[in-house]
């Protein structure tokens, strides 16, 4: 049977400090993921075709791209 009378050890051999700052290094690290997403949610918004110009005027030149690499 398990010893009943040790300490419940949250931290793991880490003293509260340590643990403390990893928590603040991970917390930081999600920010930075979730700051990195809407970033770049926000830019494929913002330089998308169909969000800033009109269907025709991003297709007119679809021809000689295909053309170009039909050629190579």
């Amino acid at each position: 049977m398990a010893n009943s009378n040790k300490k419940s050890n949250i931290g793991q051999g880490r003293s509260k400090k340590q643990y403390e700052d990893s928590a603040k290094a991970a917390f930081y690290g999600w920010c930075g993921v979730l700051i990195m997403v809407i970033i770049l949610v926000l830019f494929s918004l913002i330089t998308g075709c169909t969000t800033t110009k009109k269907v025709d005027e991003c297709c007119e030149k679809t021809h000689v791209i295909i053309e170009h690499y039909e050629n190579n």
